[in-house]
């Protein structure tokens, strides 16, 4: 348990140190949003591509990783999807549900990615590469399908899904970094070692955005809603992830970093998403904030008992 509050503490301090900024005012609101934008367009990307270009797929069983990652994903679409009924029938609004399928279903790539490159490193990293890869496109289709049906505004059509798919950079390098490995081109060693050190600054200012999303007033707020919600993703979704490991015979690291995956607070976009869309971005950002700040204690329990 020690090694497990070692390896995290680094992480949480740096959340820690962008929530005091952001509570001291330190820098402006057009700062973080810039952070935000530079880790999602550059240097993130520049993260997987350098990574996924550079790993060998030979070493862990990417298949059987992906089939659990993408299974478990749309097992949790699924539940959420047909828990909205009972739900509207006890009087909870579309657009509130529509929160509520967001924060019980997606997932915060950066601080994930964050926490599994302070365990495992680049082994770790690519493997995380693959939840990127599998995850992200069938929690977009789902949340603004689900989206525009629950509240009702903006409805998708397969050109606006496409497009968003095509253009969201995580997915975008993942495409670019396995193409390159898998053409057997290399890196050009300047720009693979540039890649690498953007991916590093990314690992620290996106856990410090983390840091500046959270909100402890949203524990005063946090009603039935937001505690449901965030029980499925902080709880379900892990045990979901366990299951199928053990069903697709997913061991070892790669089975600890599906299961941290799956046990991800939801994504800060979420909030974006929701206003855009029409949903209940109020509600979307007490459960944000108030996953981040429960994670901290279930995702060291759950190392914990799948003993990392």
């Amino acid at each position: 348990m020690l090694n497990i509050v070692f390896t995290l503490l680094p992480i949480f301090l740096l959340i820690s140190l962008g929530y005091y900024f952001h509570k001291q005012k330190t820098f402006s609101e057009g700062f973080w949003s810039g952070i935000e934008h530079l880790c999602y367009y550059i240097l993130f990307p520049s993260l997987i591509i350098n990574t996924l270009s550079k790993t060998n797929f030979n070493d862990f069983p990417a298949i059987n990783i992906a089939y659990t990652m993408g299974g478990s994903v749309v097992i949790m679409v699924i539940i959420v999807g047909i828990l909205y009924f009972p739900a509207r029938a006890l009087g909870v609004s579309g657009a509130s549900y529509s929160s509520i399928f967001q924060g019980a279903t997606r997932w915060n790539t950066f601080a994930m990615i964050a926490i599994i490159d302070g365990f495992y490193g680049h082994v770790g990293v690519s493997i995380a590469a693959i939840a990127v890869a599998v995850m992200i496109p069938i929690l977009n289709i789902a949340n603004v399908i689900a989206l525009a049906i629950m509240a009702g505004k903006n409805k998708p059509s397969i050109k606006s899904i496409t497009n968003l798919l095509v253009k969201n950079p995580l997915i975008v390098a993942c495409f670019i970094g396995l193409l390159i490995n898998f053409t057997g081109i290399s890196l050009w060693k300047p720009l693979s070692s540039m890649m690498e050190l953007l991916g590093r600054s990314a690992l620290a200012l996106s856990l410090m955005a983390v840091g500046v999303g959270v909100s402890f007033v949203s524990l005063k707020k946090a009603g039935l809603s937001v505690i449901f919600t965030s029980t499925l993703k902080l709880a379900l979704m892990p045990a979901i992830m366990f299951v199928l490991c053990d069903f697709f015979g997913v061991e070892g690291i790669p089975r600890t970093i599906a299961i941290l995956c799956g046990a991800s607070p939801t994504a800060a976009a979420s909030f974006i998403l929701s206003r855009k869309m029409g949903g209940d971005s109020t509600l979307m950002a007490n459960i944000i904030s108030l996953e981040t700040l429960l994670s901290v204690i279930t995702i060291p329990i759950i190392l914990y008992y799948i003993g990392v």
